[in-house]
């Protein structure tokens, strides 16, 4: 079953996959080459972007990468979300030349292509550690797969009906392989692969489908010296009639296949805001300060710290809150639970048949907001989370919510005193990935804002309207105030109030005018609450990952 992700990002200033929140941060905008601003009574399209061919880099490296798209006037320019990249147009309309600077960090880019008739939505370059290679055909066969003479990520795709790829590496007894596949996560290629580790006359000796998400990622230790072949396929994402392995132009990927270090998981997978933290980074092959590190109090407008180890492939976005911090002990229990005092974040693992439990005093009546999150972050925890009162009777249990993997209640204590609540897989398994997140807080009213498209053409003259759709939380009735920030020069907006009641409590529309064309530029949306607790939040919109939201719309103004 494939869970409904919510996630945010890390950088001082920018935005972080689900479970993460959002931050305000400065844009950087790449020139990729001079263009002219022509005024005409029939206007192009605005670009659009499909996605990137390779899908990534490494860093410090140089090379040519293809936006897949249309692109009416070419050279155009690029938005990118934050430090790290630069770009330089080609002659060839949709192949750019994409630098990774030496200290880039590792992880997702989201780019957007723009002219002077509008901008593409963001798409997502992931920036590496390991060598780089592209796919090269034929390796379909077993006694063909595409041969790799060191750890390596390579760019590739199933391009067609049936299409399986391969790819050789030698091992030594005892190596540790990690084979981690990101394709329909980030990416957003409509592909649930497979993955397999085949010796050299082409047995199987491993195989895994989904490991938290639809992309899959496997490790395998050799037993003995000799050539290895990882292969892999896909179906649909979306599942059909299809009984054959897909493929299509869109099913692209990144497979890592590595007998180096690898990060999967940080503990904790919190930071609190105002100190600071050691992260323990867990994966395969990682060893001394590769799985140590001390983070530095993140600063006041941090959404989320990155954190990778340069000499090793993969990392971890992982969220800054305001509340305080805990990883689980290892021996936590039933039995033996550990005391917490709300509001509180706690990181944990679990082993095969292990409950955690944590114990907290909460008052009669009090609403507490109890919150596991696993599969969200790619875990492959199904969890449970139950609630005992001071004698051990079970008041609540939740497995799903909805359609979400991860469960969530609010919990109200019938009088006051000491409860315990707890967290398990739902079929009892466990291991070096079964990591969540509990988090225990008081239920507060709140509010968040949605946009349902990232880029908008306002045309000099005539009105625009951005639809923003509200949703209101836990008893939020308060107005809200809906404007636009960092409007370019020359364009104006009016604020938009939504009211507790009514059709405005649930959406409202921004209209925005201006007079002359040729502006250009990320705007925000963003909405405020007066009263004694004033509140701000910011519009958000989705990207081809469920995980990341971001903010930054981007607004042009055309001639008629």
């Amino acid at each position: 079953m494939r869970p409904e992700l919510k996630r945010s990002r890390r950088h001082a200033r920018r935005q972080l996959p689900a479970a993460l929140r959002s931050a305000n941060f400065a844009a950087t905008t790449i020139v990729l080459g001079a263009w002219l601003l022509v005024e005409s009574s029939v206007l192009a399209a605005p670009p659009t972007l499909n996605y990137f061919y390779p899908p990534g880099l490494q860093r410090g490296q140089t090379r040519e990468i293809t936006a897949s798209g249309s692109f009416a006037n070419w050279p155009a320019e690029v938005w990118i979300d934050r430090a790290g990249l630069s770009v330089a147009c080609a002659a060839d309309k949709g192949k750019l030349t994409v630098t990774a600077a030496d200290d880039a960090e590792p992880g997702v880019y989201w780019l957007r292509v723009r002219d002077a008739e509008g901008a593409s939505s963001v798409k997502p370059l992931i920036v590496g550690t390991l060598p780089e290679t592209d796919e090269k055909e034929p390796n379909n066969a077993p006694n063909e797969p595409q041969k790799l003479a060191e750890s390596t990520v390579v760019n590739g795709r199933l391009e067609k009906s049936g299409d399986v790829d391969g790819y050789a590496i030698s091992l030594a007894e005892g190596d540790v392989l990690v084979a981690s596949l990101v394709g329909n996560a980030i990416l957003g290629s409509p592909m649930d692969a497979v993955l397999q580790i085949c010796d050299a006359r082409g047995f199987i000796l491993e195989q895994t489908d989904d490991s938290g998400g639809l992309d899959p990622r496997l490790t395998f230790t050799a037993t003995k010296a000799g050539d290895y072949t990882v292969r892999t396929f896909a179906f649909p994402s979306t599942p059909n009639s299809t009984v054959n392995f897909a493929g299509a132009d869109t099913f692209v990927y990144r497979l890592s296949i590595t007998k180096g270090p690898f990060v999967d998981h940080a503990l904790p997978l919190a930071f609190a805001r105002n100190a600071a933290t050691e992260v323990r980074l867990s994966g395969w092959n990682l060893a001394g300060e590769q799985a140590t590190q001390t983070v530095e109090a993140p600063t006041e407008d941090a959404n989320a710290v990155r954190v990778f180890s340069p000499d090793a492939d993969g990392f971890v976005d992982l969220p800054v809150i305001d509340g305080p911090v805990l990883v689980a002990a290892e021996d936590n229990s039933l039995e033996q639970p550990q005391t917490i005092a709300p509001p509180i974040d706690v990181s944990g693992r679990l082993a095969a048949e292990q409950t955690h439990a944590f114990r907290f005093t909460a008052t009669k009546g009090k609403k507490l907001r109890l919150k596991v999150l696993a599969r969200t972050l790619l875990s492959p925890l199904d969890a449970v989370l139950l609630v005992f009162d001071s004698t051990g009777k079970m008041l609540q249990e939740i497995d799903d919510v909805a359609r979400q993997r991860d469960p969530e209640l609010v919990f109200t204590p019938p009088a006051d005193g000491d409860y315990t609540v707890a967290v398990r897989d739902l079929h009892r398994r466990g291991g070096d990935r079964f990591v969540y997140r509990l988090s225990v807080s008081e239920v507060q009213p709140d509010f968040a804002l949605s946009l349902a498209a990232d880029s908008f053409v306002l045309k000099a003259g005539e009105p625009l309207e951005i639809a923003v759709t509200i949703d209101r939380r836990d008893g939020f009735s308060e107005p809200i105030e809906v404007s636009v920030d960092g409007l370019p020069d020359g364009v104006s907006a009016e604020t938009a109030t939504s009211e507790s009641k009514g059709d405005s409590a649930k959406s409202v529309k921004l209209k925005l005018t201006s007079d002359k064309a040729g502006a250009t530029g990320p705007i925000r949306i963003v909405g405020r609450t007066g009263g004694d607790t004033p509140q701000q939040r910011v519009a958000e919109f989705d990207t081809t990952d469920p995980r990341w939201r971001l903010s930054d719309a981007w607004l042009t103004v055309t001639t008629k």
